[in-house]
């Protein structure tokens, strides 16, 4: 069986060479999170492409944003992992995924801060 170690970056502090890897050292924000799944669809090879053909490719997009003080008080840590945590890709050749990374700072699905500054998200124009 393959075992990787990750870091323990809360303990980053304590080792002689600090790096901003710490959640401590961007500052003092309550933080939401949340993740959009979307899917992408690749190219034929070249070739033109039948309506619902082309290479799936689902991506998940991480937001983050300042959370309200009150949601964010009872909300839970995020839990960052892969899309394919568990997923026997070659179990000849590997082990299936199952790391995971506790956040120190983001909680899911908390109330976006309203008293806050308004920052504007935009999609690209489709061509």
């Amino acid at each position: 069986m393959l075992r990787a170690s990750l870091p323990n970056l809360s303990a980053a502090e304590s080792t002689t060479s600090n790096t901003s890897a710490n959640a401590g050292d961007w500052g003092k924000f309550d933080v939401g999170s949340g993740i959009m799944h979307i899917e992408l669809k690749g190219d034929c090879g070249g070739a033109p492409c039948a309506p619902g053909a082309g290479v799936r490719r689902p991506l998940d997009v991480l937001l983050w944003y300042p959370a309200d003080k009150k949601s964010y008080a009872t909300g839970s840590p995020t839990v960052y992992g892969l899309r394919l945590n568990g997923v026997a890709l070659d179990p000849t050749r590997w082990d299936p995924a199952s790391w995971t990374v506790i956040a120190e700072r983001a909680r899911d699905g908390v109330a976006v801060d309203k008293g806050g500054p308004s920052f504007l998200l935009s999609a690209p124009e489709s061509t």
